[in-house]
């Protein structure tokens, strides 16, 4: 079973999280937004907007606490790739 979740590959649906987490509930502010969340604001910028940039365990673990936290369901923005 670990050596399965060892090549389990998930990513950030930056799409999903502009439309309805930045948009919707901080007016467009990645600065409020980051702040929520516990990241700073110049990462969390650079994850949205630089597509190259990954959110790696840390961030995505930032993102599904902040989602539990808020009741939205945190699979709406972390993703499994195939």
């Amino acid at each position: 079973m670990l050596a399965h979740v060892d090549r389990l590959c998930i990513e950030f649906d930056r799409g999903m999280f502009v439309e309805e987490i930045l948009n919707l509930e901080f007016d467009g502010s990645v600065k409020e937004c980051a702040k929520a969340i516990g990241m700073a604001p110049a990462y969390l910028h650079d994850l949205i907007y630089h597509t190259s940039r990954k959110a790696g365990k840390i961030n995505l673990t930032r993102i599904l606490r902040y989602c539990v936290r808020t009741g939205k369901d945190p699979m709406r923005y972390i993703v499994k790739i195939q």
